[in-house]
């Protein structure tokens, strides 16, 4: 994140228009990779290194929206919950807790976290050759629940990595 601005975006969810984005608390978080909102709609969920962050939803409006508007601080933080997970790529609530998806090299894992205590279960695990990118509940495929992994040669770095040519 090269402009040190880490922000939520927000799109008319008919046609996908862009509308807006409310910037974050740039002490908390430097760039927001993904974003899941509870089941009730007060909280937007993301990550920033081992912490899970929740910004109430309420803020995420066009009165903040950037430039101009007010930088939102995290309503909520789960100190090191991430911890020990890898890089998360992407999460849903699922039966009451958050899933959570990402990678530590080959190793590929969905853990659940739960929001009130942050207490974290492996649930999924696998071992391949990818790119964890995102996580989804859709009835889809003859599944309920859906991780997108670009595939990919390992030990290659990852396609956002920029490689150092020698």
């Amino acid at each position: 994140n090269t402009c040190k601005t880490g922000s939520i975006g927000v799109a008319d969810p008919k046609s996908l228009a862009w509308r807006y984005y409310v910037k974050l608390d740039p002490t908390s978080i430097a760039k927001a990779m993904w974003v899941e909102t509870s089941p009730d709609g007060k909280y937007a969920w993301t990550s920033s290194g081992d912490d899970l962050l929740a910004f109430r939803s309420s803020e995420i409006s066009a009165k903040n929206a950037a430039p101009s508007g007010s930088v939102i601080k995290p309503a909520r933080t789960l100190s090191g919950a991430l911890k020990g997970l890898g890089g998360v790529t992407g999460a849903v609530f699922w039966r009451g807790k958050l899933l959570v998806a990402g990678q530590k090299g080959a190793e590929f894992q969905i853990n659940s976290i739960d929001t009130a205590n942050g207490a974290v279960k492996l649930e999924a695990g696998q071992t391949l050759s990818g790119e964890s990118e995102g996580l989804d509940s859709v009835s889809f495929g003859g599944g309920l629940l859906q991780w997108q992994i670009m595939p990919r040669p390992w030990p290659f770095p990852p396609s956002y990595l920029r490689p150092t040519l020698l």
